[in-house]
């Protein structure tokens, strides 16, 4: 079982391309005209994310190619940065040339930055711009250069084998060196970028998740029915998150399934959710409200008498430790005092749940 982790160690040769960093090129010209004309994309203060960007050809000195013009939002700051994120995607990778541009469309600062692409293939391959612009600052033209494009550069990383070891009641999986994986990039015109911009004070922003997570955990406490508890059990959840554009919020939806055994296997305890939590996040704690719909429950204990338990919607509470956005260590509460079975008999289901949660998203 292979498990990547993100060891950068080999990068990169340009088949003798020749980048110029830091200067204008004296061939640079901008077309004023088609670039007033040019689809825009207004980019919004702490937005997050992949940008759906229209494509348009335009030559400014690097050759004719698919290009993208970006409307900044007013910042309150003289200088502020914004993180640009070029992504590899089906082997392609944009090598992004920054041109900053004043309301005129007239240059400003041209940014050539050396390409050092990071990550693996679980968490995306990219390359990250750090974008400083001033208050003179309206337009950004991103752009490439032709002369590179369908050329070929090669990437590698590390991959941390993991070996199963027996421990007479279980496996666990122990490290047992590393093999390096190769992947071979080409540059191309049709890019992926993620954008990362700032508050209106030009704060720089923590990464808030996005997209598909998993996570496995344990639900515990409700009341006692035989040698089980009423929804406990081991717990695992898929799910997916979704930021939203300008808050500190970001939304999540999951389903999830629980179970517990007993030792002498005649007892279980099992049952499906799902859950829907809006969550307030600051750099190292997130804290949450929603709600979580059991269904599909059961009891069985040791005599064989199975309990079939009533669909039940009750409201969640969590606090979340987090770490860069990509994994949450969290404490849950559920408040479900009434639960019945199907033969109504009323029982207590509140209880509280800890979650590892990891976010996948690139």
């Amino acid at each position: 079982m292979n498990k990547l982790i993100t060891t950068v160690l080999t990068l990169l040769f340009f088949c003798n391309i020749n980048l110029v960093f830091g200067h204008f090129d004296s061939e640079i010209h901008i077309d004023k005209d088609k670039l007033k004309k040019a689809p825009k994309t207004q980019l919004k203060l702490e937005q997050q994310g992949k940008l759906n960007l229209k494509p348009f050809k335009v030559d400014v000195g690097f050759g004719e190619v698919n290009s993208f013009l970006l409307t900044l939002p007013k910042f309150r700051n003289e200088t502020v940065e914004f993180e640009l994120k070029s992504i590899e995607h089906r082997k392609k990778y944009y090598y992004p040339i920054i041109i900053k541009l004043d309301k005129e469309f007239e240059i400003i600062n041209i940014q050539k930055d050396t390409i050092e692409l990071e990550g693996d293939e679980v968490y995306g391959i990219s390359q990250t711009s750090k974008v400083s612009i001033d208050t003179n600052t309206s337009y950004i033209l991103i752009t490439t250069e032709k002369k590179i494009l369908s050329k070929r550069i090669t990437y590698s990383y590390s991959s941390q084998n993991l070996m199963p070891v027996s421990t007479g009641s279980s496996i666990i999986y122990v490290p047992s060196g590393q093999s390096y994986m190769n992947k071979k990039i080409y540059f191309s015109d049709d890019p992926k970028f993620y954008f990362q911009i700032p508050n209106k004070n030009g704060r720089k922003l923590f990464r808030k998740e996005q997209g598909i997570f998993f996570g496995f955990g344990a639900f515990l406490g409700g009341e006692k029915l035989g040698k089980t508890q009423i929804g406990g059990g081991a717990t695992m959840v898929l799910g997916a998150a979704l930021h939203i554009t300008g808050t500190s919020l970001v939304g999540r939806g999951e389903i999830g399934i629980r179970y517990q055994g007993s030792k002498d296997d005649k007892a279980e305890n099992i049952g499906f959710f799902t859950a829907g939590v809006l969550t307030y996040q600051t750099k190292y704690v997130n804290l949450g409200f929603g709600g979580q719909y059991d269904f599909g429950s059961s009891i069985t204990n040791t005599n064989g008498k199975k309990y079939n338990f009533v669909p039940q919607l009750g409201p969640k509470f969590l606090i979340e430790a987090r770490l860069d956005g990509r994994l949450h260590l969290g404490v849950e509460y559920i408040l479900m005092k009434e639960v019945k079975d199907k033969e109504n008999r009323i029982y207590n289901g509140n209880r509280f749940s800890l979650m590892l949660r990891m976010f996948i998203g690139k």
